[in-house]
C-alpha cells in the first residue's frame, strides 16, 4: 500500500512541476510513476489474491502480457526523462529501440526458457538489466562533455546515482535468493509469506527514486516563487539559472549583480557585458568590484572556480 501511495503521489508532484516549468523530465516521470502504480497493482493481484486461493503454481508467472506491457513502458519513460535531463539524442527510431528490446528479451525469457526458477529469474530481472544500463549511458555522457557546468550539474546528484545502483543491484539480489536460492519445490502458495516474484528491493528502489523526484520538485518550484525564469530553453541553462539564484541570494547580490555574475561566468569581458546589459564599461566594472567584494574573492578566476565548487 505505501509503495502505491508514493506512486501516485509521486507522479502528482512531477504533473503539477511540468504544469509549472514545462521541463520535460518531470512529464515523463509522471508517466512512469502511473505505470508504477498499476503494475505494483498487478504484482499485489497474484500476490494476494493469487496465493490465496491456491490455484497458482509458486513459479509461475501470471500475466506476463500485462507484466512486461508495464515494464517496457516503465523503462521507456525513465530512459525519456533521463535523455530529456541531459539533452541526448532525440531520434524516435533510437527511442523506441528502448521498449521493443525489453519486450524482446522478456518474450524470449519467458517461451524460451522452461517453467522453472530460471525462467523466473530472467523475466524479472530484465528491469535491473535496462535501469544499470541507463546509469551507464548516464556514466558515459558524464565522461564525454568537457562542459565543466554540465560535469557540475551530473556531479550534484552522485549521491542519488549511487543509491539507485545499490538498489538496482539489491533487486537482482533478491532475486537470486528468493527465487534461485531459495527451495519451493515441496511448497504451496499458500504456505508463504510472499511470491518469489514479488520484490521488495525494487519497490525501495523506486521509492528511493520517488523521494529524489520529489525533493527536486519542491526545490524546483521554490526557486520559481523566488524568482521565476525566463528564457530558460533546457536542462543545463536552468540549473546554471537556479545556482546562479541561489548563490546570489546567499551573497547578497542585488539582481543587476546577478546578471553580471552569469555574463562573468560564461566568461565574457567588461566590453561584452556592458554590450549585452546596455550599460557603460565603468559601470560593468563598479558590479564587478562589488561581486568580488561581497563573495570575497580575489578576482574573476578564482571566482570562477568558488561558484563552481559550491553548488
Amino acid at each position: 500500500m505505501t509503495v502505491l501511495l508514493a506512486s501516485i503521489l509521486a507522479s502528482a508532484v512531477c504533473l503539477s512541476v511540468y504544469l509549472v516549468n514545462r521541463q520535460k523530465p518531470y512529464l515523463f516521470t509522471t508517466f512512469a510513476f502511473l505505470v508504477y502504480f498499476f503494475d505494483v497493482a498487478l504484482v499485489l493481484r497474484t500476490d494476494v489474491v493469487g496465493r490465496k486461493s491456491g490455484k497458482l503454481a509458486v513459479y509461475e508467472i501470471n500475466g506476463p502480457v500485462e507484466s512486461a506491457l508495464l515494464g517496457s513502458c516503465l523503462v521507456l519513460f525513465f530512459w525519456c526523462a533521463c535523455r530529456e535531463y541531459l539533452g541526448l539524442d532525440r531520434r524516435k527510431r533510437a527511442l523506441w529501440a528502448i521498449p521493443l528490446s525489453f519486450l524482446g528479451v522478456s518474450y524470449a525469457s519467458f517461451n524460451f526458457l522452461g517453467v522453472g526458477k530460471w525462467r523466473e529469474f530472467a523475466f524479472f530481472s530484465v528491469r535491473s538489466l535496462f535501469i544499470l544500463a541507463l546509469l551507464i549511458a548516464i556514466l558515459i555522457h558524464f565522461l564525454r562533455t568537457d562542459d565543466l557546468g554540465e560535469r557540475r550539474r551530473l556531479l550534484r546528484h552522485r549521491g542519488f546515482y549511487l543509491a539507485v545502483l545499490g538498489a538496482t543491484v539489491a533487486t537482482t539480489a533478491w532475486n537470486v535468493v528468493f527465487i534461485l536460492g531459495l527451495d519451493y519445490s515441496n511448497s504451496r502458495p499458500g504456505d508463504l509469506s510472499f511470491l518469489p516474484e514479488r520484490n521488495f528491493a525494487e519497490n525501495a528502489l523506486l521509492l528511493c527514486i520517488a523521494s529524489f523526484v520529489c525533493v527536486s520538485a519542491y526545490k524546483t518550484l521554490r526557486m520559481r516563487y523566488v524568482d521565476p525564469p525566463a528564457g530558460v530553453t533546457n536542462q543545463r541553462e536552468a540549473f546554471v539559472f537556479q545556482s546562479i539564484a541561489s548563490y546570489s541570494n546567499v551573497n547578497g547580490l542585488s539582481r543587476r549583480e546577478e546578471e553580471v555574475l552569469r555574463l562573468v561566468l560564461d566568461g565574457k569581458d567588461n566590453r561584452a557585458i556592458a554590450d549585452e546589459l546596455f550599460i557603460s564599461v565603468s559601470t560593468v566594472k563598479v558590479h564587478v568590484h562589488n561581486i568580488l567584494h561581497k563573495t570575497s574573492m580575489g578576482n574573476r578566476k578564482q571566482l570562477t572556480q568558488a561558484f563552481w565548487s559550491k553548488i
